[in-house]
C-alpha cells in the first residue's frame, strides 16, 4: 500500500497485482483507495512541468504553486486541454465568458500577457503568438 500512498505508479497492472495479493491487503480497502485516487487525477490537468488542479486552480510548476486568477486559471486550462494547437482569440473568448458574450479582442491579448507573467521568465515563451491566427501552449527549449 506504501507505493500507492506515495503516488508511485506500478509499471503493469499484475505488478500491482502481485503486491496486493503479496502484503494481503483487503481489497475493498484497495478499491476504494484507486477510485478516490483517479476522482482526484480526474481534476488535474499535466503538461510537462505544468499540474493544473481544475476546480481549485492552483498551478504548480516544477513542484513550485504559483497564485493564479481564475481568468488564468481558466484560459490556462484550455492551453492544456489543447496543447500545440492554436486557439483563435475568438475560441479562447468563448472558453473564457462563453459563446455569444461579446468583448473586445483585446482583453484575451491582456489575460495572455497576465498568464505570460505569472508563468516567469522561462514558461512564458511556451504561450506563442501566431500573428493573425491565436495562441498556441508550446514547449519550448529557448
Amino acid at each position: 500500500m506504501r507505493f500507492l500512498l506515495l503516488g508511485e505508479d506500478p509499471e503493469s497492472l499484475s505488478i500491482l497485482v502481485a503486491r496486493i495479493l503479496e502484503c494481503d491487503f483487503d481489497i475493498e480497502v484497495v478499491k476504494e483507495f484507486v477510485q478516490r485516487r483517479d476522482s482526484v487525477e480526474q481534476h488535474n490537468l499535466r503538461y510537462y512541468g505544468f499540474t493544473l488542479h481544475k476546480v481549485s486552480h492552483q498551478l504548480t510548476i516544477d513542484e513550485k504553486v504559483l497564485d493564479i486568477s481564475t481568468v488564468e486559471a481558466k484560459l490556462l486550462q484550455v492551453f492544456m486541454e489543447f496543447p500545440e494547437r492554436c486557439l483563435s482569440r475568438q475560441m479562447l473568448s468563448d472558453e473564457l465568458y462563453g459563446p455569444g458574450y461579446h468583448i473586445e479582442q483585446r482583453v484575451v491579448d491582456v489575460n495572455v500577457n497576465r498568464l505570460r507573467k505569472r508563468l516567469g521568465p522561462v514558461y512564458k515563451k511556451w504561450l506563442v503568438t501566431e500573428h493573425g491566427r491565436g495562441y498556441k501552449l508550446v514547449k519550448t527549449t529557448e
